[in-house]
């Protein structure tokens, strides 16, 4: 009897794990490094200067990457990121926590992706990144890859990937590159689950013990 109440025991962790595993939710992160450039006739932005470095980063839900509308876009996405402008070890500007949406594209509208945030003072900002060499699905939909992928650079009259502050007028290039990751996060039933079946084996072991000593 107290093989068999162990054997399920143990099956019923098994089944705990494996619930761990299929319920978990995937997210997808994303670094963008890059460095600005100018663009004639308009100066560099707020938050930003030509020479200058940056990196942004902010997470997805894998499921929103799916096409909302037009063909091969997706809905504008909620996010929350992070911006740091930097120049060698000197920070210049930085935001944390910065509310904003962003919109990819699949291969066929130039890939990547366009941020747009209203960081304080009012101004809107753009940050438009197109890609080069992508693979079919990049940044859209259940194939989408993960990997680093090269963000096509902006030129001096501003055409190709650029952040640009429609308030002030003010436009930056920009050429870099945009890492995603995915994360797998299991969801807190699964937890719960999990815990029950360490919880069920706990207490059979106990019995155990308490049988033993007795």
């Amino acid at each position: 009897m107290r093989k068999l109440l162990t054997i399920l025991a143990i099956l019923g962790l098994s089944i705990s794990f494996t619930a761990l595993t299929a319920r978990a939710d995937t997210t997808v992160d994303y670094t963008v490094n890059g460095t600005f450039g100018p663009v004639t006739g308009f100066p560099s932005t707020s938050l930003s200067s030509a020479g200058d470095s940056f990196t942004i980063t902010f997470s997805v839900d894998q499921a929103l990457l799916v096409s909302g509308g037009a063909a091969g876009v997706s809905a504008p996405i909620p996010v929350s990121f992070d911006y740091t402008d930097f120049l060698g070890n000197m920070t210049n500007f930085s935001l944390t926590n910065q509310a904003g949406t962003v919109t990819f594209f699949d291969e066929s509208n130039g890939g990547l992706f366009q941020l747009e945030f209203f960081p304080a003072g009012g101004d809107d900002f753009l940050l438009s990144l197109s890609g080069l060499g992508l693979m079919p699905g990049a940044f859209l939909g259940s194939n989408m890859n993960t990997g680093t992928f090269l963000i096509t650079p902006g030129d001096a009259t501003g055409a190709g990937s650029s952040l640009g502050d429609f308030t002030n007028l003010a436009v930056d290039s920009v050429s870099g590159t945009v890492t995603a990751t995915a994360v797998s996060t299991p969801e807190p039933s699964s937890l719960l689950l999990l815990g029950s079946g360490f919880l069920a084996l706990g207490g059979f072991a106990r019995k155990r013990l308490i049988a033993r000593f007795n």
